[in-house]
């Protein structure tokens, strides 16, 4: 996984057939939830919109609400014990247990494979703890939208994402023409973020990635994914090497400020 990251920008998983299995449950949860009225998701809602339903609009990329709103309601889901919290959650058992399966296997394992060979690179010699400081996220495109992008280009600010998308749209941005990431049914994206770039002393760049509106095929398009950065409430993070790009930068102060370009709340990692 870190090989193809380092050659490529990004790395693709595959998945056995029990983790498949769970994904496919989840997407079909996905669906049935997001096809419910607006009024009966908004029953989801938390005031700070860090945890369960998100409306359209609610968070934004590059600083910038007003002309890269997002167009997508999403809904975020830390794990079982926030997922108790979530509004009404005992109207959606389903869709929650598909959640918290998918999170706690095959989301899980990648994650950990992942940082596992960045510490065997790197000998690091901490096992870094990571399920406390990382949301699965799903995000649906409901309607038809005149924008060429229904998200502009970005990195998401944290170590790595874990992605699947129902449709096309997913892109890599960087070089002269940006290059689709499509996902089979069975395999997963991983995308490093700005967090990973501080990590390594700007060794490994984040990718930047948006997603392109293909009219038709974007209704009803789901896109699950993980944002994952290591626990920021179990000590000091040390990088796992020193360049002059990270020398004195405090990592959990880079993990906490790296949702202000989203309009997140500014304890995103700890408000659920």
């Amino acid at each position: 996984m870190l090989e193809q990251i380092r050659t490529d920008g990004y790395a693709r998983v595959r998945l056995n057939s029990r983790e498949t299995n769970q994904l496919a449950r989840l997407y079909s949860e996905a669906n049935h939830f997001f096809a419910a009225s607006y009024e009966s998701k908004l029953r989801h809602r938390t005031d700070r919109l860090t945890n369960g339903y998100r409306p359209p609009g609610a968070a934004y990329n590059n600083g910038d609400p007003v002309n890269e709103a997002d167009v997508n309601d999403s809904f975020l889901y830390w794990n079982s014990e926030f997922g108790a919290r979530i509004p009404n959650h005992g109207d959606i058992p389903e869709f929650l247990t598909a959640l918290e399966r998918y999170r706690s296997g095959p989301i899980v394992r990648v994650m950990r494979t992942l940082l596992d060979e960045l510490a065997e690179y790197y000998e690091y010699p901490k096992k870094l703890p990571f399920q406390e400081a990382s949301v699965l996220q799903v995000n649906s495109f409901g309607e038809l939208s005149s924008r060429e992008l229904l998200q502009t280009p970005h990195e998401d600010g944290v170590l790595a994402t874990v992605i699947w998308t129902s449709a096309p749209g997913l892109e890599a941005v960087g070089a002269d023409t940006p290059v689709p990431l499509i996902t089979a049914h069975d395999e997963v994206l991983v995308m490093p973020g700005g967090i990973m770039s501080v990590m390594t002393g700007g060794e490994i760049l984040p990718l930047y990635h948006q997603a392109r509106n293909h009219a038709q095929a974007s209704v009803d398009r789901k896109s699950i994914m993980y944002f994952s950065c290591p626990d920021i409430d179990k000590g000091d993070i040390q990088p796992y090497i020193v360049t002059d790009t990270n020398r004195g930068v405090d990592i959990r102060d880079a993990i906490r400020s790296a949702t202000d370009a989203f309009g997140l709340a500014a304890d995103f990692v700890y408000d659920h």
